[in-house]
């Protein structure tokens, strides 16, 4: 069965993680489904949470002192990473990564 990540900014809200969620019903019988998030409620089966919010708010004021706005979340990168590595997807759809985490 094909393995599809989705790399979103939002789980359940948003018009981006509407369209993942009809591609996602669309092709629910050929993909097995694994999604990336940042914004959401607690990660269930087949998901991985980025960051909590708390750690997200620590790396919004570390982005705001130092000037970076993205790519300053060393931890969080490391650990979305280490989920692609582990659930080996054979496509990674990515829509809206820009979280200050990563």
């Amino acid at each position: 069965m094909l393995k599809v990540l989705t790399i979103n900014w939002s789980r359940d809200g948003g018009s981006i993680a509407e369209i993942i969620k009809n591609i996602e019903e669309r092709l629910n019988t050929k993909c097995q489904f694994y999604h990336c998030y940042q914004v959401g409620g607690p990660a269930g089966e087949n998901e991985y949470r980025v960051a909590s919010w708390n750690v997200t708010r620590f790396y919004y004021l570390l982005a705001r002192l130092v000037g970076i706005k993205y790519g300053i979340g060393n931890l969080p990168t490391l650990g979305t990473l280490n989920y692609i590595r582990k659930v080996n997807p054979d496509i990674v759809h990515v829509h809206c990564p820009n979280f200050y985490n990563l």
